[in-house]
């Protein structure tokens, strides 16, 4: 009898599966999840510039938010508080058009026009160096910086005109994308504002029950330190433009405005942007033409002087912006390492060009938040791991 139940059984095929066909079949769900993860991230990458806009547009609505919920608490109809919030906008920006964009491109036009004289100045300096060069033995035989003809200067000229012209469709479809993207960032960020709890809702509806809490705390940080993020820099151009226009105007400069509407838009690339609004501004202290009757702190000096009085002032404009307004202004809202800050605007620009360095912070705010919120739960949840072994 038990030879007869041993041959029963051994007869009886097994009904658990077979271990290497449970692990085929992981294999191929893990493979499977992989190329969707892939297929995802490349379908992103694609659509980047899309999500710059819709990008664009939250961060937008995130900046509107306090002032629409100031009307809806005086009993404004939230459609009707986000109307006057974009009136008021726009009139400001429709104002500031009127009295500061005629005065700027008049400036931008005057230094475009005085670029012939820049450049004869530049190649005098130049030349004049190399002569000293040449006495002390140094650089004899080579050839020079300008060592061609103007004519050959105008071909040059004519060459770039020729490809830029052939190229001007380019430019045409460019410009459309500019102007669609500028039109469709306010209309997704007055969608965002008006339907925001029908937003969230769905939101919340995608994530288990039990995460309602913390993922909407976790929402309220994120949109806290972007906001602060945000008005703190809007604040830092502002006070950084009515500070240098002054300045500029009583050193005597040209272009006073135009340099000082260039020195607070560049207060959005922190680090990099101050030395790129001084490079020009060192420039036409030295190769402008100063009118020696006009008013003015560095009328009578020599060029390099004027060079270098204009530098020293914009670097006694920055430590005072970061040792008086930055803390002030910005109170320490980041937080964030300036090599931290650097990484974060190369992979902008590299990812986005000048977008993407404008909106690179406010992510990299955002993903120092996410890091701060879920790094102590995740220690916490290895040390019981650790202990429980």
């Amino acid at each position: 009898m038990a030879e007869e139940h041993m041959k029963e059984s051994a007869s009886t095929p097994s009904l658990e599966p077979r271990p290497d066909l449970s692990q085929n079949i992981l294999n191929f769900a893990n493979l499977f999840i992989v190329l969707i993860l892939i297929g995802f991230i490349l379908f992103l990458w694609k659509v980047r510039v899309i999500l710059g806009i819709f990008l664009a547009a939250t961060v937008v609505a995130v900046l509107l938010t306090p002032a629409v919920r100031f009307l809806e608490r005086r009993r404004i109809p939230k459609v009707l508080a986000i109307l006057l919030v974009y009136l008021v906008i726009f009139g400001i920006i429709a104002s500031s058009i009127t009295l500061l964009v005629p005065v700027v491109i008049k400036q931008a036009a005057d230094v475009i026009d005085a670029y012939p004289d820049y450049r004869n100045k530049v190649i005098v300096l130049y030349e004049d160096f190399r002569e000293r060069l040449a006495t002390l033995g140094i650089g004899q035989g080579t050839g020079g910086l300008f060592d061609y003809s103007s004519s050959e200067h105008q071909q040059a000229l004519s060459s770039v005109a020729q490809r830029a012209i052939s190229q001007g469709w380019q430019v045409i479809l460019a410009s459309a994308s500019v102007i669609t993207a500028l039109v469709s960032i306010p209309v997704i960020a007055f969608y965002l504002l008006k339907d925001e709890p029908v937003i969230r809702k769905t939101l919340m509806g995608l994530i288990p029950g039990s995460w309602h809490e913390s993922t909407g705390e976790l929402l309220s940080k994120l949109s806290e330190s972007v906001y602060n993020y945000l008005k703190g820099q809007v604040l830092l151009c502002l006070v950084m433009f009515l500070i240098t226009w002054p300045i500029l105007a009583m050193l005597g400069m040209p272009y006073a405005l135009l340099l000082a509407v260039l020195a607070g838009l560049m207060e959005f690339i922190p680090i990099i942007g101050p030395t790129i609004a001084l490079i020009p501004a060192v420039l036409i202290a030295i190769f402008a033409d100063f009118d020696p009757g006009s008013k003015g702190l560095i009328v009578g000096l020599t060029p390099m002087w004027r060079g270098l009085v204009v530098m020293f002032v914009y670097f006694g404009i920055q430590l005072s912006e970061s040792n008086l307004l930055v803390p002030r202004i910005m109170g320490g809202t980041m937080d964030i390492h300036p090599l931290g800050v650097i990484f974060a605007l190369l992979c902008g620009a590299v990812l986005a060009g000048i977008w993407g360095m404008l909106l690179s912070l406010p992510v990299a705010a955002a993903v120092k938040v996410m890091y701060q919120y879920f790094y102590p739960s995740f220690v916490k949840r290895i040390d019981r791991l650790l202990s429980f072994e």
